[in-house]
């Protein structure tokens, strides 16, 4: 009998014929199990090889290629927590607007690396990029505990030349347990929900009472849905929506409100799910004491 293979006759291949191979080629046979051996130990040693790979491309500004190493070396399951920082760093260098991509890496190689006080310190920068002051202040905290200097003289207030810095509020320890300053909002709308009124309340009466000349910044965003002019004029609403009722309601001085739209640029969460989006669709109350 014969299998048509390709348009040719060929003969059937039967296990009685593979024995008699092996019986007549054992070195063959031998052969073939050690460099099979061979591949699978470098296969599995490849998170390494492509860290470095990652970190040469780097070296020569192939930023791209370096990206690439760096997501094979953390797909292999492997590698160093230095893999992600760097990965982490690469990607906001790419999009500033990707934190929470670059907030992924981070966490994860703090992780494997839980006393790397750089690691908090930059974690902690990103976190007060996208606003979010509890977390910026708790990776400073431990990196200062590292013996991080650069961390210690941010939660002095002072920059790195020493000259006095704006301090944020930390608005979140003034409230409710679970509560944090941000005010969410549906798809496509600027309408205050009836559920975020009382939180409005309290903190206007703090701001205006402990707080008197602090600078009021309501940070207007949007998710991805809709271009990118329509999404920051709708960010813009959001902002204006929460400084009318602030207005309205504490008599906080009209000049200590500022809003900041950021239309879709600034996600706090992934676009790709509805519920990343509805966290998105936002406005962070944040408050500055100025020098």
């Amino acid at each position: 009998m014969a299998d048509r293979l390709g348009g040719r006759l060929t003969p059937t291949f039967t296990w009685q014929k593979g024995m008699k191979i092996m019986k007549k080629r054992p070195s063959v046979i031998l052969c073939t199990a050690v460099i099979s051996l061979y591949c699978g130990v470098a296969l599995a040693g490849n998170d390494v090889q492509w860290y470095e790979k990652g970190r040469s491309y780097e070296e020569g500004k192939n930023l791209t290629a370096a990206m690439e190493a760096y997501d094979r070396a953390i797909e292999k399951g492997g590698a160093p927590a230095d893999a992600y920082f760097r990965r982490a760093r690469l990607t906001l260098r790419n999009d500033t607007t990707n934190s929470a991509e670059a907030l992924s890496h981070y966490d994860r190689g703090i992780e494997i690396d839980p006393l790397n006080a750089e690691a908090y310190y930059e974690r902690g920068l990103l976190h007060a990029y996208v606003i979010d002051n509890t977390l910026a202040v708790r990776d400073m905290k431990f990196a200062a505990d590292l013996g991080h200097e650069k961390a210690q003289r941010w939660l002095s207030g002072r920059s790195d030349d020493g000259a006095k810095k704006s301090a944020l509020i930390p608005l979140a320890a003034l409230m409710a347990p679970g509560q944090k300053p941000l005010v969410f909002f549906d798809f496509d709308k600027a309408d205050l929900k009836d559920n975020c009124r009382e939180l409005l309340d309290s903190l206007g009466a703090v701001l205006k009472a402990k707080y008197p000349s602090a600078t009021i910044i309501l940070a207007g965003h949007a998710d991805d849905i809709g271009t990118e002019q329509y999404n920051m004029n709708l960010s813009a609403r959001r902002g204006a929506a929460v400084r009318s009722y602030l207005l309205s309601r504490s008599g906080i001085d009209p000049g200590r409100i500022v809003v900041k739209p950021y239309g879709k640029g600034r996600p706090l969460a992934s676009n790709e799910t509805e519920i990343g989006r509805a966290q998105n669709r936002r406005v962070e109350i944040i408050a500055v004491e100025r020098p």
